[in-house]
């Protein structure tokens, strides 16, 4: 399979990764021109074989390009983003699959029913998992050669917070993981 992945943030980064893993031919991971600084470079580690800058080029005919007018067999949606959750309608192939995970910011997103309909997607929403999901995760974990520690760019301490988010929000790093003080 052919996967996109809409959005380089922890989730879509990690998403790559396990679409990989799970077999994908090729993963493609959509982000903006702040990613370079470090998401696109642990994406590309991670399992992804092309970064698409949506701000320098038109991701859907980037996905179309690479597929050779086909379109993506599964896009991944992590952004949240409006643009990209319409955009995914238009990257993914007839009969082809959206996976929804990206929360968005709105309350309500404009999304191209008619085109979803036209091409007879399926958009399987997801927002939790189950014990078997959880288990699978673990084996993914223990059984790659990826480093997948990697995703956590930020260790320090809580004092530290707002430098921290600033950075995050920045997109100058992935995921931050604060360590106690007190040894605790």
């Amino acid at each position: 399979d052919f996967v996109v992945v809409t959005g380089a943030g922890p989730i879509g980064i990690l998403a790559a990764f396990v679409a990989k893993a799970a077999g994908a031919a090729k993963v493609a991971i959509t982000g903006m021109t702040a990613c370079e600084h470090t998401r696109f470079a642990v994406a590309r580690e991670l399992g992804a074989d092309f970064i698409i800058n949506v701000e320098k080029e038109d991701a859907v005919q980037r996905v179309m390009a690479l597929t050779h007018g086909r379109g993506a067999d599964i896009v991944i949606e992590t952004s949240g983003a409006g643009p990209a959750i319409a955009q995914s309608v238009d990257m993914v192939r007839k009969c082809g699959r959206i996976s929804a995970i990206g929360i968005s910011a709105r309350e309500t997103v404009s999304f191209p029913w008619n085109a979803a309909i036209y091409k007879v997607l399926d958009v399987a929403f997801n927002m939790s998992s189950s014990y078997t999901a959880w288990d699978r995760a673990l084996s993914l974990m223990t059984n790659t050669q990826k480093d997948l520690g990697k995703v956590i760019t930020h260790k320090t301490s809580i004092d530290q917070w707002e430098t921290v988010f600033k950075e995050l929000e920045e997109e100058k790093g992935i995921k931050a993981l604060f360590i106690p003080s007190n040894g605790c």
